[in-house]
């Protein structure tokens, strides 16, 4: 049988002549231009090709072209990748290639398009893929191919041959398959198989003292091949080129943490580079190997293409004098003295761009770092979808959206970790890794043989941080395993015994290579640090390796408790702040006191109480009465063990919550049980707080006289015993009971008296209670300005310290003083404000002689139905904040 091609000059079309015995078929192939091959005699003016006519490019962009022309008319890309896949590996069937090109369809479908695909070749091309239902095998006297060539290269004795060969295949294997999906992993498979081939050839070029020109030629276009498609990383990319593209010396770094990706974008840039022609070589280093500095410059050798020999630096200028050069230098930071080396080679070579990649900044004059972050929610969870289909994972067991987002923030958004947990998913199983996805990626090593050693566990990438660190850092890192979340410096110092200047820095080291998070809360100046979540369990393992968790966790708790006893006493601190700012500091520390009070309910009652003495103001003040009364109940019922006056003043701080609560029940429970105890005690104070309760007691029922005679008696008593939380405490309620009796001025001397107690105690927490009082008896007085005063400062106080059964009195006496100046609407807005805060508290109850009733239906006469209505659902949507803010610039002079 004899083939050739011949083109007919009369049709224009290229046609393949196949003659057996008396049988002659013709299959067009369309109309190339002239190639310049060698013509046939017998043919006349027809175009005779030797050897295969139409060529499949497989190594850089995907190709299929005839006579050096692409061919046209295919309906379908998918037809050039079927080609490809038959070409690389003849075993696959058809199934197998179906499967690969359209994984998303039905397996009836899916042979549907295939039969259209290989239709539209064979009328395009000719039987290319062998007869129709045979094995799929590409004739290689139709069709020609890169692997063909290179399997040849492989067969030749000649050098030469080899260093076509090398020199044609620069181009990574199958280079824009696209992205995602099981054809992606096909190909990253089958292109590190190439790559493997190409490498055992310049081996043989090493053997023939050919490795100089041989390795010129192919080492830069070795670059390593990802593992799969890059995710929400492309505006990131495009940074990196341009900072590579700027003229001159130049050092880039990539900074981030290990597992963030710093690598893949370094290469995902490399290949860039390449493609784009910017640059005359790109080459890859990997330093992971390397443990000094001076045998760096050998691997700079080998990914440019020389030996180097005896005189490396020579080699190197050889081959970058002249020519634009970007190198990646990954994992510099492993590397002691790493930057006076790529000083030294900026210095010597004005055009080599280097791009690095390291947990931290290289430290050099004119660097440009680039942070490389944690993905965010939606391209996180779209990569841990990738990676559960490449792991294996069955569509039906595969988490909704929302569950594969609270997965990836529970993992930082760190790629590494999103792979390793797909890995573990495919193990275990999506059920079986939820609960305990850290321990899983944390110990249990992925399957992957070509992974990295650092990467292949999460406690690998972290130690690969960690010994980074000097002691210091590493001590201070263990230590944090013990706090619950974050916190400040202090906090930190006290807890690892160490001072607050060493602390910083140690915390500031791990920042950099991205251990710890550091971060504001909102309410502080100083930032609070505290473990990435997807390392806590190796800070834990070092911690208990340690031997150190018992002392630390004690640590913890006696700092934090401390923090938490000054809050409640008042008076300002060592630093200067008030009761207040300690109170603000304290919402920054809730979550570690929490976790101390959770530790602390398994070693008895007395530290639990001491917990709940302390954070009896706190509670107050931020509403959390219900954490309040579960603590209270639980210490009550295990009261055995504790001093009377102890159980005493938790018996005040429960009837307090329980009228905030409006359980008068409890309340008359906890009173009951109270004055018994006093009945049984000697001490003062307990006598002492048990009538402050009587007093107040009165002033809720609405008895003004019993309140106002009990709290005069009990505030006198309190001055003379140097109690000031009493003492205050009963002034504010003597100033309302003097209001309710309608004596304003002597519920004025109460409240400058309540002031001047607040002032000499810094107590700021009853304080807009009494301007608020005070402000209403310059309003009756006459002087509407001196009432607008006290009010503002009252509004200012009272939004900040965020208690509610405060704001709650002031903001109606706001209302009041409105009214009383003809500011009927500000008056409406304000009254649906404290409708809104008292919904939100939860309060039934609030003692004051004005009936905010009577003032609403006052202010609905004055502006009408509809504008009252109107004003009164604004206000009910503004917050106490927003609404003191508007309410400032009415009550302003």
């Amino acid at each position: 049988m004899g083939e050739y091609w011949r083109r007919a000059e009369e049709h224009g079309d290229i046609v393949w002549t196949s003659t057996s015995g008396c049988e002659t078929t013709e299959t067009s192939l369309g109309s190339p231009s002239r190639s310049g091959h060698g013509r046939d005699p017998e043919e006349g003016d027809v175009d005779v090709v030797e050897g295969p006519p139409i060529r499949l490019t497989l190594f850089g962009p995907l190709a299929l072209t005839v006579e050096g022309e692409p061919v046209r008319g295919l309906r379908s890309r998918k037809a050039v990748l079927l080609l490809a896949l038959t070409a690389t590996d003849d075993t696959m069937t058809r199934d197998e290639a179906a499967a690969l090109l359209w994984p998303d369809l039905e397996r009836t479908h899916r042979r549907a398009e295939f039969s259209r695909v290989v239709y539209d070749l064979h009328r395009r091309l000719g039987p290319v893929l062998g007869r129709r239902g045979g094995p799929l095998r590409l004739d290689p006297h139709l069709l020609g191919h890169d692997l063909l060539d290179l399997a040849a290269a492989e067969a030749s004795d000649d050098p030469e041959c080899w260093r076509a060969a090398l020199t044609r295949f620069r181009d990574p294997f199958l280079q824009d398959v696209p992205a995602g999906g099981p054809l992606r992993d096909w190909a990253d498979d089958h292109r590190r198989r190439q790559d493997a081939r190409l490498a055992a050839l310049t081996r043989r070029g090493v053997q023939h003292d050919l490795l100089d020109d041989l390795a010129a030629v192919a080492a830069p276009s070795r670059l390593p091949v990802p593992l799969g498609p890059l995710f929400g990383r492309e505006d990131l990319v495009r940074e990196v080129l341009d900072a590579v593209a700027s003229p001159g010396p130049a050092l880039i770094t990539l900074v981030g943490e290990g597992g963030i990706g710093k690598t893949r974008v370094a290469l995902d840039v490399a290949q860039s580079a390449r493609s784009d022609a910017a640059f005359d070589t790109v080459g890859f280093v990997a330093l992971n190997a390397v443990r000094h500095a001076d045998f760096v410059i050998e691997s700079v050798c080998r990914a440019l293409g020389t030996t180097g020999g005896s005189r490396p630096w020579e080699a190197v200028r050889a081959r970058v004098e002249g020519r634009r050069v970007l190198l990646v230098l990954d994992n510099v930071e492993q590397i002691d003295d790493m930057w006076t080396w790529i000083r030294r080679t900026l210095d010597s070579f004005p055009t080599l761009c280097l791009l690095a990649t390291a947990r931290r900044p290289v430290g050099l004059v004119g660097e440009q770092l680039i942070p490389v972050r944690e993905l965010d929610p939606s391209t996180a969870a779209t990569l841990l979808g990738y990676q559960l289909r490449k792991s294996g994972v069955p569509e039906r067991d595969r988490p909704d959206d929302a569950r594969l987002r609270a997965l990836c923030d529970h993992l930082d958004g760190l790629p590494l970790a999103i792979e390793l947990a797909a890995v573990a998913a495919g193990r275990v199983g999506w059920a079986g890794l939820v609960d305990r996805v850290l321990e899983e990626i944390t110990v249990n090593p992925a399957g992957e043989r070509d992974r990295p050693e650092r990467h292949r566990t999460l406690r690998a990438a972290v130690h690969w941080s960690y010994r980074l660190t000097p002691p210091a850092s590493r001590r201070v890192f263990a230590d944090l395993a013990t706090f619950g979340g974050a916190a400040d410096v202090d906090a930190i110092a006290a807890v690892s015994g160490r001072s607050p200047r060493t602390t910083r820095m140690a915390l500031e080291d791990l920042v950099a290579i991205g251990l710890v998070r550091r971060r504001s809360t909102g309410v502080q100046a100083q930032p609070y640090y505290g473990l990435r979540q997807s390392v806590i369990p190796v800070a834990e393992e070092l911690l208990d390796r340690g031997g150190r968790a018992a002392l630390v966790e004690a640590r913890h708790t006696a700092h934090f408790l401390a923090r938490a006893e000054a809050t409640r006493r008042g008076g300002r601190d060592a630093s200067g702040r008030n009761q207040l700012d300690r109170v603000e500091a304290l919402d920054g520390d809730i979550h570690e006191i929490r976790l101390a009070m959770q530790r602390a309910a398994g070693r008895g009652t007395v530290e639990i109480a001491a917990w709940c003495r302390a954070l009896s103001l706190y509670w107050k003040v931020r509403h959390h009465d219900h954490e309040a009364r579960r603590w209270l109940d639980w210490t009550l019922a295990r009261r055995a063990d504790l001093p009377t006056s102890t159980t005493a003043a938790l018996l005040i701080d429960a009837v307090f919550v329980d009228d905030k609560l409006g359980d008068r029940s409890a309340a008359v429970r906890h009173a009951g049980e109270l004055a018994a105890l006093a009945v049984t005690s000697a001490d003062p104070e307990i006598h002492l707080w048990v009538r402050a309760h009587a007093a107040g007691r009165a002033l809720f029922d609405g008895d003004a006289t019993r309140a106002r005679n009990a709290a005069e008696s009990v505030a006198q008593d309190a001055q003379a015993a140097e109690h000031r939380e009493v003492g205050v405490t009963m002034l504010a309620t003597l100033m309302y009971a003097e209001i309710l009796t309608g004596d304003l001025r002597a519920a004025a001397r109460a409240a400058d008296r309540g002031l001047a107690a607040c002032d000499e105690a810094a107590d700021m927490i009853w304080r807009p209670v009494l301007l608020g009082g005070l402000a209403r008896v310059r309003l009756v007085e006459g002087d509407p300005a001196g009432s607008a005063r006290h009010l503002m400062s009252a509004l200012e106080l009272t939004v900040r310290v965020g208690d509610a059964f405060h704001e709650s009195p002031v903001f109606l006496e706001v209302a009041g003083c409105l009214t009383a100046l003809g500011q009927f609407e500000a008056a409406a807005r304000t009254l649906g404000t404290l409708a809104h805060i008292q919904r939100q508290a939860g309060i039934v109850t609030m003692v004051t002689d004005i009936d905010p009733d009577a003032l609403a239906g006052r202010i609905r006469e004055a502006i009408g139905g509809t504008d009252f209505e109107t004003q009164f659902a604004a206000g009910e949507r503004l917050t106490a904040a927003v609404a003191a803010e508007q309410l400032r610039v009415v009550l302003s002079p």
